[in-house]
């Protein structure tokens, strides 16, 4: 069997693995992995595919011995070479409740998932602190805090912008223009009003706008509800 075909067989492998253990949450934030998975799904054939899907009982030891993807590859181009790893660990540290599988992702959007996802299951801010990059940590965050109904989650993040983009999130979420006062950049203040006017019908709220524009938009689309 040709030796892009076993990657190939090793890869699908993986991936349904995570859609059996991931479901919703993973496919929401990785549209284009699963579009390589339908590719690839295709490629191997329905009855191969199901085959497989038959026989898999692997454990996370599988992860490591998982190849690592070339850039020339139609599935590499836009991945990393450590990726059928990463998700690979990503699947069952979701699944199995480790946060100890999340230390051996190697890329960072994909630990990030990892540690919201385990973050929201375990209902544990302490895992959101783990996450590098700003947006992904504000993510996580602003999740937990509509899942908890703890706005004060908030103020653990220390960028100030995604700070506010969280306040603003658990605003939208609950209807409370009261988590919009605390929103220090104004646009998103704005932007804040606008959202809660609009998701619970109330125009008197787009008065709190302070730009014109936005404001009139705003008091005429509450208006039409």
């Amino acid at each position: 069997m040709p030796k892009n075909f076993i990657i190939t067989i090793s890869i699908l492998v993986v991936l349904i693995i995570i859609g059996m253990s991931l479901g919703i949450y993973f496919y929401q934030r990785s549209a284009q992995l699963e579009k390589k998975f339908q590719e690839l799904r295709k490629m191997v054939g329905e009855e191969r595919f199901e085959e497989l899907v038959e026989k898999e009982k692997a454990t996370e030891k599988i992860c490591k011995s998982l190849p690592l993807i070339s850039p020339e590859t139609k599935l590499g181009k836009e991945a990393s070479p450590t990726i059928a790893q990463d998700i690979c660990y990503l699947a069952f540290a979701l699944k199995k409740t480790d946060v100890t599988l999340c230390e051996k992702i190697e890329f960072s959007e994909g630990k990030g998932m990892c540690y919201s996802g385990l973050a929201l299951k375990l209902k544990d801010s302490s895992l959101c602190e783990k996450i590098e990059k700003d947006y992904d940590q504000r993510q996580c965050y602003s999740s937990l805090a509509i899942e908890l109904d703890d706005l004060s989650l908030c103020k653990k993040i220390k960028e100030f912008r995604e700070k506010d983009y969280c306040l603003s999130d658990y605003a939208a979420k609950k209807g409370d223009a009261v988590a919009c006062e605390k929103i220090i950049n104004v646009k998103v203040k704005d932007e804040c009003y606008r959202n809660v006017a609009f998701n619970i019908g109330n125009p008197v709220l787009c008065q709190k706008i302070t730009d014109v524009g936005m404001r009139e938009d705003c008091r005429r689309s509450t208006e039409r509800y």
